[in-house]
């Protein structure tokens, strides 16, 4: 087993705002790679007053929103409208094998800084980039977030909403740009094994809408053979597919894929055998069967409440039975199976206390799982120093862009 994370050796430049693309990068990161995330000198827009909005700790010392995406890069924070720094941004981007960004194109081109101009610069280069709904068609300069690129045209709102509700619910934050930012590192990862071939890089480019329309191509297909959604509580799919509450009070789920194989078991829980040879029960054509679905479903919610979790547990054991229970949400972090898979992470944070993130998903048998250990996400500009006299800038060089703007370095 090699002690080598699979890309190290690999340096990428993020120059990228809120979710998708630092995630990317800090995915990247997990696996090797040595990642310099660019910023203005405000700061990428997660450092302090996202985490206001989300009524999370936002000091300086202790901003866990930006951590979680930014643990282990360096930072360097710069004033592209000055040239001193734009040259230090392209004198790096010539050093290094990824550029990742969801800086729209044409700014980029603005600053004469357009991919393609980039690619002509530098021809090994891999330039990966997450726009909001993809480079062509009337929306192709229009911004937009996961909430409004991702959830909202993929129509997944709507299917996961029910008929009885004035409004479709409001989606988390950061779903759909974590699913793409693993779309971007797939690209990316691409690109690499095909410049190890060909000696040429790319440009990668994912979108929030391309990644929502491809997660929910389930959903498309049943609005093709004409399902209405939103549905009713009391019309699934499939009758078990809602969450119910157990006598003692948990949110139960099965996701009952082979009915037949179970249905003997749910009848007798619900003290019905005397429907055991009723087709209408004991096949998957009866078990679906859309006018009758809402009765099963009435039915099994009345089971499912006369049990306690704990009943349920002995009757489906051994059963094969594909199920669990909602998870509340001051239970998450206790989860001992995240843990013994080096799925969550414990991170020191500048003022002592402790934050606990996740380790990126890809495991490799040919590599130790993850040790956990991350490094707190740097000050604004922290590296620039060190990451400018790598580049051959001087020390008086650097202190006269410090003192003119071009450049912030705090410590």
């Amino acid at each position: 087993m090699s002690n080598q994370k699979i890309l190290e050796g690999i340096k990428v430049v993020e120059m990228g705002t809120h979710v998708a693309v630092p995630y990317c990068s800090r995915e990247l990161s997990d696996l090797g790679a040595d990642v310099i995330k660019v910023e203005p000198l405000t700061g990428e827009s997660y450092r302090g007053k996202m985490g206001m909005l989300f009524q999370l700790p936002f000091q300086e010392d202790y901003d866990v929103l930006f951590n979680a995406y930014n643990v282990d890069k360096k930072s360097l924070s710069l004033n592209l409208k000055d040239e001193d720094a734009k040259e230090a941004l392209i004198k790096l981007l010539g050093t290094v094998d990824v550029f990742v960004t969801n800086t729209r194109e044409e700014v980029l081109a603005r600053l004469g800084l357009s991919f393609e101009s980039l690619q002509e610069k530098y021809p090994k280069l891999i330039i990966g980039n997450v726009s909001g709904y993809g480079t062509k068609g009337p929306d192709k300069d229009k911004r937009g977030y996961d909430a409004s690129s991702f959830w909202s045209p993929s129509g997944m709102i709507q299917e996961w909403n029910f008929q009885d509700n004035d409004f479709a619910f409001k989606p988390f934050y950061g779903f759909g740009d974590a699913i793409a930012a693993s779309q971007l590192t797939s690209g990316i990862l691409a690109a690499l094994y095909q410049r190890a071939l060909t000696g040429k890089g790319d440009i990668v480019r994912v979108s929030l809408l391309a990644t929502g329309l491809w997660t929910n191509i389930c959903g498309l297909l049943r609005y093709q053979d004409g399902q209405d959604f939103p549905r009713p509580y009391n019309q699934p799919i499939v009758p078990l597919d809602n969450f119910m509450k157990t006598k003692d009070g948990k949110q139960f789920l099965c996701s009952e894929e082979n009915w037949p194989a179970r249905y003997k078991i749910w009848l007798k829980l619900m003290g019905r055998e005397d429907l055991m040879d009723d087709p209408n029960w004991n096949s998957m054509k009866g078990y679906v069967n859309r006018a009758d679905i809402p009765n099963k479903v009435d039915m099994l919610k009345e089971c499912v409440a006369n049990h306690t979790s704990e009943e349920l547990d002995e009757a489906l054991k051994d059963s094969g039975a594909i199920y669990e229970y909602l998870n509340e949400t001051d239970n998450i972090m206790e989860n001992q199976q995240a843990w013994e898979n080096d799925i969550f992470a414990k991170v020191q944070m500048r003022n002592g206390k402790e934050s606990i993130i996740t380790n990126a998903p890809i495991r490799f048998a040919s590599q130790p799982d993850p040790d956990g250990e991350h490094v707190t996400a740097r000050k604004l500009g922290e590296d620039g120093d060190i990451i400018l006299k790598e580049l051959g800038f001087s020390d008086e060089k650097i202190a006269e862009m410090v003192e003119k703007k071009s450049i912030i370095i705090k410590k």
